[in-house]
């Protein structure tokens, strides 16, 4: 989680009725989540009170709260971790980045609200965010696995049995996106959301766990462009590029021994990673 400084002018005569004042925002780059997945947002100050503010000594500074609109209380897994001191100095506007979903219990489908509490300790007073919705929306299921973990992770004992999950999603901006949820054998305990990427209406994606328990998936994502993606057990992405056709199709073929490429087709550009798979970033003391 971090923390940006940023100058932001605020010439008096233009706004008088703003000056001092302190605004408190949360801004969320997207509306709909699937359970399990990472709900990142941002919490914005901006200081027009002609004084500069010390925050992020304690705490409690900051403040979140996530409510049901249905009613459903939202249980608490943990605190947000959002300690390191910081000045805000007038005119100038801070954000945080941070993620509800370690530290919420975001596993139900329906409509959720977020507001931040900031605490102005030179004030004694507390300022509250308007509230921000986001829904928490099922996809469709495309293809599920059952696989143990690989004796280096499950320890002694017989080997835990998780499962692999592809699902796709449509809500961002009409595009169909598709993920990959990994979950204990009822479902009920989500390890890891993954993004992968967005595909195509009519593609089917082809999904292969090799011996070691790595999925590895190929979906047509653009005209003429395959994606192939390789996850670990945990969620970690191994290998994220894109293939172009090139006289023939790309597909997944499997080795004598288990190992599992991509023939055909033609790589595009370097490997990466999927646009939205990072994990969130862990709180870091003091401004940028």
């Amino acid at each position: 989680m971090k923390l940006r400084l940023l100058f932001w002018l605020v010439p008096w005569l233009v706004w008088p009725s703003l000056w001092g004042q302190v605004t408190v925002s949360v801004m969320l780059e997207q509306r709909q989540f699937l359970p399990g997945e990472a709900v990142p947002l941002k919490v914005r100050l901006v200081n027009h009170s002609g004084q500069s503010l010390t925050f992020g000594e304690d705490e409690d500074w900051l403040r979140l709260t996530v409510q049901a609109t249905d009613s459903f209380v939202v249980s608490r897994q943990g605190e947000v971790p959002v300690r390191g001191p910081f000045v805000l100095p007038p005119s100038k506007m801070a954000t945080k980045d941070l993620d509800l979903a370690p530290y919420f219990v975001l596993s139900r489908s329906g409509r959720y609200t977020v507001t931040a509490t900031v605490l102005i300790k030179e004030w004694g007073q507390s300022l509250t965010s308007e509230p921000e919705s986001f829904d928490l929306v099922t996809g469709t299921r495309l293809w599920e696995k059952e696989f143990g973990l690989p004796r280096s992770k499950a320890g002694d004992g017989p080997p835990e049995v998780r499962k692999y999950l592809l699902q796709q999603a449509n809500y961002v901006s009409s595009q169909i996106r598709l993920y990959a949820r990994i979950t204990d054998l009822s479902e009920e305990r989500t390890f890891r959301v993954v993004p992968i990427g967005p595909m195509v209406s009519f593609s089917r994606p082809t999904a292969v766990v090799d011996p070691d328990s790595n999925l590895h998936v190929l979906y047509q994502s653009g005209p003429r462009v395959s994606t192939y993606c390789a996850l670990s057990p945990d969620g970690e992405v191994l290998i994220h590029e894109k293939r172009e056709y090139s006289g023939s199709r790309p597909r997944l073929s499997a080795a004598e021994n288990g190992t599992i490429t991509v023939i055909g087709g033609m790589r595009v550009g370097p490997p990466e990673p999927p646009a939205a798979s990072e994990e969130p970033q862990k709180h870091q003391g003091g401004p940028e």
